[in-house]
């Protein structure tokens, strides 16, 4: 699991983001709130995530 990245924003959509880390595109899905707070294309975020599922609440 990928905890943090940190890249530039290359285009956001309704439910996931593509993040360009070094030339990697990463699709990083999320809810609207968190989608809302990133920063305008081209600029760099820094977002972390906490695991959701049964795993995470053990």
């Amino acid at each position: 699991m990928i905890g943090r990245l940190r890249g530039l924003v290359v285009e956001v959509g309704e439910e996931e983001a593509l993040i360009d880390v070094g030339g990697v595109g990463y699709v990083v899905r999320c809810g609207g709130r968190t989608l809302g707070h990133l920063p305008a294309w081209g600029k760099r975020p820094s977002c972390m995530w906490r695991p959701s599922g049964p795993k995470a609440r053990a």
